[in-house]
């Protein structure tokens, strides 16, 4: 019994170090890239989808570290958007449990706490082998060791071809940001203003871009089950706008990326970082391919669908179980860490 209690102990204090380090790197984050969705009820009145558009780009705006340092390079500005792209899903998404006001919230924007991670794991590959290519004492090399000493390193193969071929890295970090520009002020608009709200925005957007009428009626669908108390079927329509939507065309088919994924070279990065229920570890695409006996190639869409909807589905039961905000945040945590640290590395360099 004594163990057990000091195994409880310990747990609850790890948890609430963690509440409080969290709340620390969210509200540094928050003094330059604010998220009040109470200020933004001012625009539920407009239908204008412009304007949530707008909100959702300046969460991931890198003015107000371009401001200060102009001489950003491109590496530095791919990493740090990446950064902010992970920080406002992790962020919008304990910001929208804590709205409910209840000790134990029901997890509902599965797609946002999934994304949270699945961006992070985009950062990595885009920063593998980037410091080595910056001399001894520059500020890029400094910093981009300082970011890859919190997380594990990429696969050796992957590494190898995204740390030499610029395309890729940059097809990557726009997919990456075409997806966040696609579906965040979604959710931002949601959270502010509600279901008829973004019913409106999204007709609206139907109108302005007839030959993309049909992807946003598939919103429709997907906040029309939101507002039903069907989350996990809402937020597996979301995942197929963007793996089918957006990222398909973007990043799978073009032939050199059929080609590596047919290779099972980018199989790696497919991996889910956060738990299962239990904490049980969830299958990479790789594993989950070879159990239904299907080859793992990541640029077949109906394969890494069906991967993608069993990821969502395991981590929305385990998010469910933690049960408090509290322990939530102490989960989503390390990736919070590697968008603050990086932004707090530039600011200390602005104060020098």
């Amino acid at each position: 019994m004594k163990i057990r209690s000091f195994l409880l102990l310990f747990i609850f204090s790890f948890s609430s170090v963690s509440f409080a380090n969290y709340l620390h790197f969210d509200g540094k984050l928050n003094q330059y890239w604010e998220l009040d969705t109470e200020s933004m009820k001012q625009h539920c009145a407009s239908h204008n989808p412009y304007t949530w558009q707008a909100i959702a780009q300046k969460m991931i705006s890198v003015k107000p570290i371009q401001n200060k340092i102009p001489d950003l390079n491109q590496d530095e500005v791919m990493v740090i958007r990446n950064l902010l792209i992970s920080a406002a899903y992790n962020r919008l998404f304990t910001h929208s449990l804590k709205l409910q006001n209840s000790k134990a919230p029901t997890v509902k924007y599965i797609w946002i706490a999934a994304g949270s991670q699945a961006s992070v794991t985009v950062g990595h590959a885009l920063q593998a082998g980037l410091a080595d290519q910056y001399p001894l004492g520059s500020r890029q090399r400094k910093i981009f060791r300082r970011l890859e000493s919190l997380h594990k390193d990429v696969p050796l193969v992957p590494l190898l071809l995204l740390s030499n071929i610029d395309r890729i890295k940059s097809l990557t970090a726009d997919g990456n940001w075409k997806v966040y520009s696609d579906i965040y002020w979604q959710h931002l608009a949601y959270t502010a203003c509600g279901y008829d709200e973004i019913v409106a925005l999204n007709k609206k957007m139907m109108q302005d871009e007839p030959m993309r009428a049909s992807h946003y009626e598939k919103f429709l669908f997907v906040w029309n089950d939101m507002e039903s108390g069907r989350y996990l079927d809402a937020n597996k329509k979301l995942i197929y706008i963007e793996q089918h939507n957006i990222l398909q065309p973007q990043l799978y088919d073009p032939f050199d990326a059929q080609t590596a994924s047919a290779l099972g070279l980018f199989n790696g990065l497919a991996k889910a970082d956060l738990a299962g229920p239990g904490g049980r570890k969830i299958d990479s695409f790789n594993k989950y391919s070879i159990k239904h006996l299907v080859y793992p190639n990541l640029a077949h869409f109906p394969t890494r669908f069906e991967w993608q909807k069993y990821v969502v589905t395991e981590q929305a039961l385990y998010l469910q179980e933690l049960g408090t905000i509290p322990t939530i945040q102490a989960v989503l945590q390390p990736s919070l860490l590697e968008s603050y640290q990086v932004i707090n590395d530039y600011f200390l360099l602005i104060k020098k």
